[in-house]
């Protein structure tokens, strides 16, 4: 900075802690005042009005009263979060009868097939500074011989994420293998299973992993992906 600090102390701002300054930067000084909340700091600055000598003392009196007043009326103040996306508001399925599936989904999220073998359901939450976009996909490939978890292993060696974790589990009443991962600003999940000559990947963003929303959303777009994998099964199998 290119000033120098004169004076500095503990102090209150909105019923926080705070800290002050009274800095000189030549002809007259400031006053900054920094409290923390949550992500966030707050500052404000205002001129000491008794270092402008320019003007008569009761002036300054004056000028030093009316920033002590807007020093003490700053408050913090509660954004309400953006409200959640209505996946309450109904489920369809989507069927594909040549890839041997069917997956329920949240009316709320928007369909995509952008290749062959591959579906993905999209969810776009807001939350305070943006939007979180969550996304849940279904991918189908020739398995080449297989097992879940070889595919998953032999998948999975070049990817650019981390793996946290690995279990066997099931997927459509069939013996499948989860991948736990660290990717991006979140995790993600990564379900494997075997049917015939196809491999099914399940791959959905981990809500909880996402600091930037709120508790409830989180948990709400959780119980959703879980109800998508519980709803996914196999047709028209050999």
């Amino acid at each position: 900075a290119d000033y120098l600090i004169d004076e500095q102390e503990e102090t209150q701002l909105a019923g926080q802690k705070a800290y002050r300054i009274i800095s000189n930067g030549g002809d007259l000084a400031d006053i900054q005042i920094y409290t923390a909340s949550g992500k966030k700091i707050y500052e404000l600055d205002y001129w000491y009005a008794q270092t402008l000598t320019v003007l008569p003392p009761e002036l300054q009196q004056q000028l030093a009263n009316t920033f002590r007043i807007m020093a003490e009326s700053f408050a913090l103040t509660t954004t309400p979060p953006p409200a959640a996306p209505a996946l309450d508001g109904g489920w369809s399925v989507y069927e594909n009868a040549p890839a041997g599936f069917k997956i329920s989904y949240p009316k709320a999220a928007s369909l995509t097939t952008p290749e062959r073998g591959k579906v993905v359901f999209t969810i776009v939450q807001p939350f305070a500074m943006g939007r979180a976009v969550m996304i849940f996909e279904v991918r189908v490939a020739d398995s080449q011989g297989l097992s879940a978890k070889d595919w998953a292993v032999q998948e999975r060696t070049h990817a650019w994420y981390v793996i946290k974790a690995r279990e066997e589990t099931q997927l459509a009443g069939r013996p499948a293998y989860r991948l736990t991962t660290v990717e991006g600003d979140g995790g993600g999940f990564h379900i494997f299973t075997a049917s015939g000559k196809k491999i099914y990947e399940l791959y959905y963003s981990d809500a909880q992993s996402r600091e930037e929303l709120s508790p409830e959303a989180r948990q709400q777009l959780a119980d959703t992906f879980n109800r998508m994998v519980e709803s996914f099964t196999l047709i028209n199998q050999p």
